[in-house]
């Protein structure tokens, strides 16, 4: 269904009837083609060309839009798309209504001129990398009565899961016991120099660091198991890190196009994918710890130009 005209003469030429009957119309916004228009306010209902008017509640579809300064959103809106609101560059304010419930997965990633969010308490479900790589956030706030989110040393934290979903300003990663995983994107494109990954996190997730031109230190407990894909990619002045014993998974990319020097392997590891330690000139170093199993010395499955 296309050429859906607010009053606003925004032109949303993407949506989807969620519920039309007698007594309940509601419709998603999935695309608005004014991508360099810089104010968009979205009406609480839309009238299409059968007469009906339908009530908006759910947003997405903005993905890209490089002139977008201000997005107005009406008391009715519940649910933010994934990515709905993607490398929106140009977005400089942004007020999420008392009605919202739940934001995408990268929904506004990459916003990179968002300086403050205000979660309201009526949101109870933010997908991983919601606010990632937002190089301009200062803060994010949660209204005191969230159920389920919290800040904590400046980490936007789910109390359910003890998930780190978000640092930001001059974070620090609690080390209480209080989180038990990291999301993606989590710490990507940060200001962070030395990252000590708390006790009890097994997987450091994809991009959890990557791009953090300034971090010079990582600091890994044994219980580590599993660095995924680019965890700490292009970190070119990560120079410091000590692999420990416990660790299983060195994925694809993890190091790739850092400082490193000298790398030792721990006994445990049992595969080193492609590009983990990749384009990496200073890499004069590589030790391998004796691997056994069943009695017998076992080298770890090393891929393809993983070094």
């Amino acid at each position: 269904i296309t050429n859906c005209v607010d009053h606003n003469g925004n032109v949303f030429d993407g949506y989807e009837i969620i519920d039309d009957t007698e007594t309940l119309r509601t419709m998603s916004i999935t695309k608005c083609n004014n991508k360099f228009n810089p104010i968009v306010r979205v009406p609480a209902e839309i009238t299409l060309v059968d007469d009906k008017a339908y009530t908006v509640i759910s947003l997405g579809g903005f993905t890209d839009h490089s002139g977008l300064e201000l997005i107005e959103m009406p008391d009715t809106v519940k649910t933010i798309s994934a990515r709905g609101f993607f490398n929106c560059y140009s977005l400089a304010e942004l007020t999420l209504p008392e009605s919202l419930e739940a934001i995408g997965r990268s929904a506004f990633q990459s916003c990179s001129k968002l300086k403050k969010v205000f979660i309201p308490k009526t949101v109870i479900d933010i997908g991983e990398s919601a606010f990632a790589d937002m190089l301009s956030l200062k803060t994010i706030e949660v209204d005191k009565d969230n159920p389920r989110y919290t800040v904590v040393n400046n980490c936007l934290i789910d109390k359910t899961t003890g998930m780190v979903m978000q640092g930001f300003a001059e974070f620090t990663l609690p080390q209480d016991g209080s989180i038990t995983s990291l999301g993606q994107h989590c710490f990507s494109n940060t200001n962070i120099v030395e990252a000590v990954i708390p006790k009890d996190i097994s997987i450091v997730s994809n991009n959890a660091f990557s791009r953090c031109v300034q971090l010079k230190k990582v600091v890994l407990t044994s219980d580590v198991q599993t660095l995924d894909a680019t965890c700490f990619a292009w970190c070119p002045n990560l120079t410091d890190v000590v692999l420990p014993e416990g660790l299983i998974n060195i994925r694809t990319y993890v190091f790739d196009a850092c400082g490193l020097t000298d790398v030792e392997i721990p006994s445990t590891v049992e595969n080193v994918l492609e590009r983990s330690f990749g384009d990496m000139a200073s890499l004069k170093k590589v030790t391998f710890k004796k691997r056994v199993v069943d009695g017998e010395i076992t080298p770890p499955y090393i891929q393809k130009h993983a070094f």
